[in-house]
């Protein structure tokens, strides 16, 4: 009996991937040329072009005045991912003869009835690998899933999706588990930043937010437990939200250790503006979640919510965590949003986290390989692939282990105890403002670094700290700016104050992090997704538009 080596599956299941692109679409990859974002476009039509452009909420509105059909929404889109692939290595698999048979389709009942088959009615929507999508590739980047398929029982997201009218034509890539804050695998490769080849997308819904930048998907949905939906999207200049836990339905995904909710994961939004946010995750609350996700809280979404904020904001900023200080580009955009945002009369306060913060990340690293890692690593074994380097830097950096219920205890005490300083600290900034008021939202970096090279271990803390203490978070890019050699030279004053720090301020390089977006993190209160939905519809308007004229 012949046994088949892990890198003869990566083979084959990369010459599957390859060979679903049809030969019309195969175009030839630019060698040498760092930023491909715009690369794609060229081989669209004007009339494509015009589709891609659209964000989802005006798509659906088009698709529903009979602007454009399903079938031509679906064909745009479904060209564009096809390029965006070649030029990024953002799929795991490609079904269009599907996706047209659901455009046809809808185009026919809407025909019919003059009614359109749901509230999503035609939008293309990418899905990630580990969302369980009928008869479809589902391996989490691992080698010995390579040829996995997903149950005919959908639930959760892809089954409200489904039922309102989505088209489902490709599924994108994420790293070997999921915690990693790149996306990479043997399986598959790296993702390539589409402003920066030399750089990483993010991850792990790293597939995802290309495919939204690109124009390959009118709309991702990602998942976060550590950063996975933040990053990607901070990444490729997009909008996202990731929300409190347990507020959109998590069933209905794959998972190698399913029982980990010391710091839960919770999906949400990757789009092209924050109208996008709003009607998405609307979406998701409005589809009753709680009726497939006995975790949910049926808690209904709350409209007419922006009557609250007609008044300057006040807003929070923490420039830097205490832990690892950002690159420059990350703290040109905190500066950017403050002075724009006091342009328009909006109040603003610098804040310090009430804890620290490389503390929390050394607890929450517990939280996340409480089973010491087992699982995956089982996995690896079946196959006998290797760990990613990412992902041995993570073991190795916070010396995990399989840890028992006396450390469970503990963390969890650590948890709570760091989330009511939080929440004091909230509460305590009535005493700071002129305005008397209790901030609104906190402004602060998505991470460290505006991207990182492949197979680089970055600083987590930017985002895991807002999972651990379970607060919706906005991405919100700034439009027109990008890391700029000529802006964002490297402070050689500043003096690291750990190790990680120290790694981080030596790896920057004005002109290697060159042409990535700059954006900010938005951070509101728990299970407020709504308020914090129009604080940043506020803010989007001050610093991306009149703080632009």
């Amino acid at each position: 009996m012949t046994t088949v080596s892990w890198k003869e599956r990566v083979v084959e299941a990369r010459r599957r991937l390859a060979e679903s692109i049809p030969a019309e679409l195969r175009i030839e990859v630019p060698q040498g040329k760092i930023n491909v974002q715009k690369e794609g476009i060229q081989f669209l039509t004007k009339f494509e072009k015009d589709i891609i452009s659209l964000d989802a909420t005006t798509l659906l509105e088009a698709i529903k005045g009979k602007k454009y059909t399903c079938v031509e929404v679906f064909k745009a889109f479904s060209k564009s991912a096809a390029i965006v692939h070649q030029l990024t290595n953002s799929l795991t698999e490609y079904f269009p003869d599907e996706g047209l048979l659901m455009a046809q389709k809808l185009d026919d009942y809407y025909e019919k009835t003059g009614k359109t088959a749901g509230s999503l009615h035609g939008l293309p929507v990418s899905i990630k690998d580990h969302l369980e999508l009928a008869g479809h590739l589902a391996n989490m980047g691992f080698v010995t899933w390579a040829e996995r398929r997903s149950p005919k029982n959908e639930d959760g997201i892809v089954k409200a999706l489904r039922q309102e009218g989505a088209v489902f034509y490709l599924k994108t890539a994420m790293p070997m588990s999921g915690m990693v804050l790149e996306t990479a695998s043997n399986l598959w490769g790296h993702v390539k930043n589409p402003y920066n080849t030399n750089l990483t997308s993010g991850g792990s819904s790293g597939g995802e937010a290309v495919m939204v930048a690109l124009g390959g998907s009118a709309i991702g949905i990602g998942t976060d437990t550590a950063g996975s939906i933040r990053c990607p999207a901070a990444f490729c200049g997009l909008y996202a939200l990731k929300p409190t836990c347990f507020r959109f339905a998590y069933t209905g995904m794959l998972f190698p250790s399913p029982s980990q909710i010391s710091i839960a994961g919770c999906p949400g939004p990757i789009a092209k503006s924050i109208t996008d946010v709003k009607m998405f995750s609307k979406f998701l609350v409005d589809s009753e979640p709680w009726n497939s996700d006995p975790n949910v809280v049926p808690l209904p979404w709350k409209n007419d919510i922006e009557h609250k904020f007609k008044r300057k904001l006040t807003v929070g900023v923490i420039k830097f965590d205490g832990a690892v200080m950002p690159h420059p580009p990350v703290l040109r955009a905190i500066e950017i949003c403050r002075e724009r945002l006091q342009r328009e009369g909006h109040e603003i306060i610098d804040l310090e986290l009430p804890f620290d913060s490389y503390e929390l990340m050394q607890n929450a690293s517990k939280m996340y390989f409480l089973s010491g890692f087992k699982e995956c690593k089982k996995l690896c074994e079946e196959s006998g692939e290797p760990l990613i380097p990412a992902l041995e830097k993570v073991l190795e950096r916070f010396n995990i282990e399989e840890f028992g219920g006396s450390v469970n205890f503990k963390i969890n005490a650590y948890r709570n105890g760091v989330r009511k300083s939080f929440l004091e600290m909230w509460k305590k900034t009535a005493t700071q403002t002129q305005s008397k008021r209790e901030i609104d939202a906190i402004i602060t970096p998505n991470s460290s670094c505006s991207a990182f090279p492949h197979d680089f271990l970055p600083w987590w803390g930017y985002t895991t700290t807002y999972n651990v203490l379970d607060v919706p978070s906005l991405v919100i890019p700034i439009t027109g700016e990008y890391a700029d050699p000529n802006k964002d030279s490297k402070d050689l004053t500043y003096e690291p104050i750990n190790d990680w720090d120290k790694e981080n301020y030596e790896i920057y390089d004005a002109e290697a992090f060159s042409g990535i977006p700059l954006n900010i993190q938005l951070v509101g209160k728990r299970y407020l997704e709504e308020d914090l939905i129009a604080i940043g519809e506020i803010i989007d308007r001050a610093v991306n538009k009149k703080g632009c004229e």
